[in-house]
């Protein structure tokens, strides 16, 4: 997804980060396809010849981006250090035929506080899969669904225990119940859905909280661009 350091001109001001498809071939078409030799590493060593080149490293934890990791039309950003400094670095491509451009950009990026979720769709979808072996009709899916939804809207960090995270987005991870708060969840349906149903839930709980097993709370990070100083940013 990302390597671990980006290159810096500081004569040039600009920025190159090596990946390991930097002497991937490229193909252009001409009646047939060509496949064209590349080492993106070499030709900007060779541009910035005698240039002050510095390495900012970046940090762990410290991509940022909205979008998905496969989508190849994106804005990202980037926490790396200089030898002095944090800074950010935005990343993005405009054109799915052009390479990532990359600067540096005057703001802090910042996580706000993380919404929880539940994975509605995937859960019904389990249930209603599993309603022979735990014994839950389409009514009652529904209510521990929608029972569910409640819990998780009024928990907060302590409740919660992340367990994973997901391969498709970046700042979205995975987290478990805690015993004590798995606990009051089911206390909480117990009056409504009666003794069995509740050992019943507390048995699916178990079987599908791997990882990102269906019952596992769906974290997401938001973030936001601080502006340094007097320096306004604005989404490109």
């Amino acid at each position: 997804m990302m390597e671990d350091i980006i290159l810096y001109c500081l004569t040039c001001n600009e920025l190159f980060c090596p990946t390991r498809y930097d002497i991937s071939p490229s193909y252009r078409f001409d009646k047939d396809f060509i496949e064209e030799e590349r080492d993106d590493l070499k030709d900007f060593s060779l541009s910035h010849k005698g240039h002050k080149i510095q390495e900012l490293i970046i940090e762990d934890n410290g991509f940022f981006s909205t979008f998905a990791y496969l989508e190849p039309i994106r804005e990202d950003y980037i926490r790396a250090k200089s030898d002095s400094d944090t800074l950010t670095v935005k990343r993005w491509r405009d054109d799915i035929n052009k390479p990532l451009k990359y600067e540096i950009v005057k703001a802090e990026l910042v996580l706000d506080e993380p919404v929880f979720s539940i994975q509605t769709s995937n859960i019904r979808d389990q249930m209603i899969y599993d309603s022979r072996k735990y014994g839950f009709n389409n009514e009652i899916i529904e209510t521990i669904i929608s029972l569910y939804d409640n819990f998780v809207s009024h928990i907060c960090i302590d409740d919660i225990q992340e367990c994973g995270f997901s391969m498709l987005y970046p700042m979205v991870s995975y987290a478990v119940l805690t015993d004590n708060s798995k606990k009051r969840f089911l206390d909480y349906c117990q009056f409504i859905l009666g003794l069995n149903k509740i050992k019943m839930l507390g048995k699916f709980i178990a079987d599908n909280s791997e990882y990102d097993g269906v019952m596992n709370i769906q974290i997401t990070h938001p973030f936001h661009l601080e502006p340094i100083g007097n320096f306004i940013y604005a989404n490109r």
